[in-house]
């Protein structure tokens, strides 16, 4: 398997976005500066808030990959267990014919 892309985000407040327009530039300029690579509009209607997500992405590290990995194969092992366990109540209910 391959590493998959991982998308990281950071939420920022319409007040992060106030001030001068040299402010607001350097602060965009600082974020991208830091790898941050857009900035979406998101919104909470629960809460009815409005907001910005800067976002990112990149490659999983060798921890997360491993991680992810070993999931995926514990999952894997359980729909085995639970397929086997359908089998042999079925094989109970109907025989072994």
């Amino acid at each position: 398997m391959t590493k998959k892309q991982i998308r990281e985000t950071e939420t920022i407040y319409l007040s992060d976005l106030e001030g001068t327009l040299e402010e607001v530039m350097t602060k965009l300029q600082d974020w991208k500066n830091e790898g941050w690579e857009g900035l979406e509009w998101s919104c909470d209607y629960q809460f009815d808030s409005t907001y910005y997500e800067l976002y990112r992405n990149r490659l999983e590290t060798d921890r997360e990959y491993n991680l992810r990995m070993s999931n995926e194969k514990l999952m894997e092992e359980r729909a085995e267990a639970h397929r086997r366990k359908q089998y042999e109540e079925l094989r109970k209910e109907f025989g072994n014919d």
